[in-house]
This record gives C-alpha cells, sequence and structure tokens, in this order.
C-alpha cells in the first residue's frame, strides 16, 4: 500500500487516511492488517473537509 496522504487523531485513536472527491480508504494505525472503504457519500464530505481545511491553515 501506497504511504497515507493524510494521518488523522480522533482522541486517543490515530489512522491513515487516502481520499479523493471520489473514493476514500481509512485504517487504524494499531491495525495495518485492515482497511475500510469509504462510501462515495462520505468520501465527498471528508474531501471537502480536508480541502477547506488546508485552504485556511
Amino acid at each position: 500500500m501506497i504511504d497515507p496522504e493524510y494521518h488523522v487523531e480522533f482522541g486517543q485513536e490515530s489512522y491513515y487516511l487516502w481520499i479523493s472527491k471520489e473514493h476514500g480508504t481509512i485504517m487504524n494505525q494499531d491495525d495495518s492488517h485492515t482497511t475500510y472503504s469509504l462510501s462515495h457519500d462520505s468520501a465527498e464530505k471528508i474531501y471537502e473537509l480536508v480541502v477547506w481545511n488546508e485552504q485556511h491553515h
């Protein structure tokens, strides 16, 4: 698997994120054997948040 585009933290948990407007994959940093595919709608929403965050920071 290619290097993750983003490293995301939610409280005590850390995740790797690969995201585009059409597709998304997330993986818990502590469980590199399992990945989760995001639905098209979820990927689009998360992508928009990431883009917004990059434009405002």
